[in-house]
């Protein structure tokens, strides 16, 4: 025989009648709840717009960078082996740049951005090049 059962709940904010029908609370395992998605989840993209030649002799290194979130700052860059650490600060604000002095050889630039929510570019925008002699 198929019944409904009848939970009740009782809360400081009155009484609430909760009607679920078919289920047999004896026998019905434990239920998986998914939280709400409440606000931003979307991770900002990185883009480098400008970066030295592919093969160069040039030893100062320069990167324009941006984010496709007007607000995503600050942004986080590596060079070679080192760990991702604060980019400098751009001057005007909103303008990106990295600078930096290399020996020759193998070179490799990585930078993320972080959206004001908090979530991190988790493909970070990468550019590799040689300097020569």
């Amino acid at each position: 025989m198929n019944m409904r059962r009848i939970a009740i709940v009782v809360s400081l904010m009155g009484l609430m009648l909760v009607l679920a029908p078919s289920t047999n609370f004896a026998t019905a395992g434990p239920r998986q709840a998914t939280p709400p998605t409440i606000g931003d989840t979307d991770p900002p993209q990185t883009t480098i717009q400008k970066h030295p030649k592919k093969k160069t002799d040039e030893r100062t290194a320069v990167f324009k960078y941006s984010s496709d979130e007007p607000s995503a700052e600050p942004f986080e860059c590596k060079l070679d082996k080192q760990g991702f650490k604060p980019c400098p600060r751009s001057k005007p604000p909103g303008r990106p740049v990295y600078q930096k002095t290399v020996k020759a050889g193998k070179h490799k630039f990585e930078v993320r951005a972080t959206d004001a929510a908090g979530n991190t570019d988790p493909t970070p925008a990468t550019f590799k090049w040689t300097v020569t002699g």
